[in-house]
Order: C-alpha cells, then structure tokens, then sequence
C-alpha cells in the first residue's frame, strides 16, 4: 500500500534551533553539540556519514506491507506533518543532491495488531542508502515499526542554507534495554485534563517511552467512574467535571495503543482508601483512642483508614471494582498498590486485635500477609497479573512467586542511604522488579532545578547485581509523577525533558555517561518537544529559536494527533 499525502503547506520539520550557554561565565559549558538530526534515545547502534539526501515533501511518500493495521495506517498519517512542517511550495528548489522520495515500512507480523503488552518486541532497523530512493525500516512488529519511525522523524532535518530537507546516509540497529519503560502520573491529588494526559502520551512516544501506570486514585478522590459502583465517583470526585468517565478512559487506552503504550492502572488498596469511606464507611477500619472507636490520633491514623479485612464483604466489594477495571483496560497486569499500609490503625481495634488472637498471630504483618492472600486470590480469578510497590515484601509479606515489585524507596523514602539496599533482597527472592526510586519527578533540586536530569540520567536499574540472573529480572523503570504540587497548569514542565533522561537510561542505558555532551543532545530533545507542542522546561539559560514558547502563535496541532486515537 502506498501512502501520499499532499499538502501544500508542508515542509520538512524546521531544523531545531537549541542552543544553551552557561549559568555563569566563570564556569563554560563543557562537552560536544550533537550533529543536525541526532536522535533521541540514541539508537543501539548508529552509523552515519556526512553524505546527505534531500526529501522533497510535495513527492515524498510512506509504503508499508502493514495494510491491515490500523496502527501502522495512522502512524504514516500521523508522521508527515511531524516530519514536514511550515513549508511554502515556492521554495521547495533545486537539489544537487540525491534525492529520498520514499521510506519503505516493512513489518514481518503486520497481522498482530492489538493492544501493546510486556515483552513485546521492539526492535527495528533503518537503512538510508546514499545510492537508493528508498529507506528501509524493518521491524518485527508494529511496535518496533512506531519506535523506527520516530527515529526516522527525528533524523530528517532542515538545512537552513539551501532551504531543504535532507537526512545523512545512515544505519541503525536499535533495540530496548529493558522492556519496561514507564511513567507514572496520579490523577487523585489533582485532577489532570484529559487533553494533558493526551499531550504527554504524545511526549512518551517522542521519546520511546512504553507504559503509562496510571495512578487512578487515592485518599484525596476517587474521578474515575464506576458503573458498578457510581456511588463511589459521585462521592469521591472532587466534582462532577472531575470524573474520568469510561468513554474518556477508552479513549485514553486507544490513543497510547496508537502509539505502542500500555496503559496499567492501579487501585491501590488497603491503605490510600480513605475516599472509600465518603460511600462506603464499613469497609474501613474504625480506629480507636482509648477505647473510643472512630478517633484520629494524628499522625498514626485518622478516625477510620486502612481497609477492614476483618470483613469478608470488604474482599467481596474489592473483587467486583478489579472485575469492573480488568472489562475497562486492556492490559494483561493491574497494578495492586499495596504500599504505606500503616499498622497504627489496625493495632487499636479490639476486632483486628481478636482476629490476630483467634488466629494465633503474633504480628501485625500477618494481619496484612490475611488481606494481601485473599486480594492475590480474587486477582487470580479475573486472570490478571500483578504489579504493586515493594512494601508488602519489605514487611515479610509473601506475594505471589509471578509478581512484579516495583521499587520506590531511597535515603529521601526510607532508610537504607540507597534505592539498590531495598532492591538487591527482593530481587533475590526471585521477584521480577521496577525501579522508580530515583525518578520521582515531583521531587525538584534546588537552587539548580535543570540540572536535575543528571541524577535521573546516572540512575543505572541492573549496577547494582553482576549476576546475571538477577539482571534479568530487573525488568525496566519509570518516572513517577505525584500530584500534590502539579496540575494541569504545571504537570508537563515538570516532567519533561527530565523523563527524556529516564527514557534514554531505559532505552539505550548508554556505557559512557558523557554527561557534558548529553546535556547539548538534551537541550536539542527539549526544543524538540516544544516544536510539537509539548512545554518542557529549560536546562540552561538559552533558547530554542522561533520554538521557544509563546513566539509561535499557536503550538503545532497534528492531524489525528491530539483528540484522536
């Protein structure tokens, strides 16, 4: 199938002018500028020479033998207007150069074109022949066809002298580090709009970022709806306009389907379940202050937290909202939550202290070990697999031996000095694991909050085993957005372009840390988002020519690429 798509207003993307300068001029910036169309990750492996062909974007055509994959149909139509951009047809010229008029798009299971999952293979490779009119992006998937095409959209440039599009002779090889590459937002604290999240879906697949973990809700809200149980929104949402409805989370799924992103949601539980209590005040523990029952004794416990386990209605309630979620997404994993279970609550209550008694248990973990194995059985009725953060573990709770922890302590959450002392004991009980410890983007170092990405950037998920094994089961990361400070007002300058560094840590998970040269590719990937519309923050003093924000009357809109899947 050929793709053509005529515009007469296209041009390819203008060459992202960045430029960055020092803090101070006692202190000059070290390190190397990337060249013109350096892309972001760096691919595994990346040939180039400084032969250059030039695209002509009233010719330039996309084929592919994935016809019936609506994936890969709007991926083409999606990449044109990223590639060319504000072009007048007048100036298109003459060329001395050769001429690319097409990029071929080969996928060798066209015909697997669902819903992206773990392990799916991403790999691709790309051909710009010096002596061919064709470009080659062979993928195994139309996952790895996605993430060849938004290196291929990053490696067509504008040449300012001639006023054309051109792109070096190249050969990559990429692949993943690690499959999974995630980043999680809380939608509870603040309510996030819906064409945010959608904007940074769109940031995640400019920067080959795989899973967005969808915190949906917490003590403060619960905005999604529940079919199931509307009382639960209609109680738990700070509005009526401050609900994800099941139409608006579909559409959520869908448009990061379109982009090869899975979309994981948590119900954290028992603990971070106050809002329950607004509909439901029997599935919460009352807690008690010298035999008074339902008082707070701040800051061990409110009036009633921490879901009753004593309950076997509780058990029975949780079990329909994870059948409710598991009709609603698609993905294969839920996430459980499971962390910051405090004991206070329970301890105080004469029926939790009986329960323990009756069952011969003799500490309080046991109480959680009760409800973490009756909540592993109901997941395992709905044929889901399991993801929750590492608390449960670090309690002495057994999980199931298929659970995936996610690590989110380090010297600023807990008290081990580091994220790996929490991880290295887990991982060898045989857990497969997700580091987020040192990529919680709500955290800001001041007074030079740009230079933060290099903490993220040096974060290394596999340095802390040899063993091979255990490299293994370290199985990814991601960036964590908490939303007590962040809104929609703030949310994606806070978390780009600092997630570009945690993407290119999974991504690549480059040997050298040349930070001095990264910090120039960063500050290109940065003017890079703000040319399609994503506001992310600066590094350094400088600018990003006519990108930077606010020059431009409007940011770039791409056909099918905002309210779209």
């Amino acid at each position: 199938m050929i793709i053509l798509l005529i515009n007469l207003l296209l041009l390819c993307s203008t060459t992202v002018h960045s430029y960055i300068t020092w803090i101070e001029a006692r202190v000059p910036l070290q390190g190397n500028r990337p060249a013109p169309g350096t892309p972001w990750p760096l691919p595994k492996q990346l040939n180039q020479t400084e032969k250059t062909l030039f695209l002509n974007p009233m010719e330039f055509y996309f084929t592919t033998n994935g016809r019936f994959c609506d994936i890969l149909d709007a991926s083409l139509t999606r990449y044109r207007p990223i590639i060319f951009q504000d072009f007048n047809v007048s100036t298109v010229g003459f060329s001395d150069r050769p001429e690319l008029r097409s990029l071929m798009v080969r996928v060798d299971n066209p015909q697997e074109c669902g819903y992206p999952q773990l392990g799916d293979d991403e790999s691709y490779t790309l051909v710009i022949p010096k002596n061919s009119s064709q470009a080659i992006l062979q993928a195994k998937t139309v996952w790895g066809a996605l993430r060849g095409l938004e290196s291929f959209s990053q490696l067509v440039y504008h040449d300012d002298g001639s006023n054309q599009c051109i792109v070096n002779e190249t050969f990559i090889d990429d692949w993943p580090e690690y499959p999974y590459r995630g980043m999680m937002i809380d939608t509870a604290r603040h309510f996030i709009p819906l064409k945010i999240l959608l904007l940074n879906l769109d940031a995640m697949a400019y920067n080959k970022l795989n899973v967005f973990h969808w915190h949906l809700v917490d003590d403060q809200a619960f905005p999604l709806e529940s079919k199931v149980f509307p009382e639960l929104t209609s109680s738990g949402a700070y509005t009526s306009k401050h609900v994800y409805t099941q139409e608006q989370v579909q559409l959520v799924i869908d448009y990061a389907r379109m982009r090869g992103i899975r979309v994981l949601p948590e119900i954290d539980s028992p603990g971070h379940t106050k809002v329950y209590g607004k509909s439901h005040p029997e599935l919460l523990t009352p807690c008690f202050v010298d035999g008074k029952s339902g008082v707070p004794n701040p800051p061990h416990h409110s009036d009633a937290d921490i879901l009753n386990p004593m309950r076997n209605e509780t058990f029975q309630f949780m079990h329909q909202l994870f059948a409710e979620i598991k009709r609603l997404f698609k993905d294969q994993f839920i996430h459980l939550g499971m962390d910051e279970v405090y004991y206070a609550c329970w301890t105080s209550n004469p029926d939790i202290q009986a329960l323990m008694i009756a069952n011969n248990w003799t500490k309080v973990n046991q109480v959680e070990q009760h409800y973490v194995r009756q909540t592993l059985k109901n997941i395992k009725d709905l044929q889901y697999k399991v993801m929750m953060w590492q608390d449960p573990v670090d309690n002495d709770v057994e999980l199931s031996p298929d659970s995936v922890v996610e690590i989110w302590k380090d010297s600023e959450l807990g008290e081990f000095e580091t994220w790996d002392k929490y991880a290295a004991p887990i991982i060898r009980k045989g857990y497969r694991v997700v580091i987020a410890a040192c990529w919680y983007l709500n955290y800001i170092n001041y007074p030079y909050p740009g230079q933060f990405w290099e903490k993220h950037y040096q974060c290394k998920p596999r340095a802390f085993t040899n063993d091979a094994d255990e490299k293994k089961r370290v199985i990814g990361g991601e960036a964590c957005l908490w939303s007590e400070f962040a809104d929609g007002t703030n949310i994606l300058s806070r978390i780009w372009p600092r997630a570009a560094a945690v993407a290119e840590r999974l991504w690549t998970d480059p040997v050298n840390d040349d930070i001095d040269s990264t910090r120039f590719r960063l500050d290109e990937q940065r003017c890079r988002l703000l040319q399609r519309g994503i506001p992310a923050s600066p590094i350094l003093p400088g600018h990003c020519g006519k990108h930077d924000w606010g020059l431009e009357t409007v940011p770039p809109i791409y056909p099918g690429d905002r309210l779209a899947p």
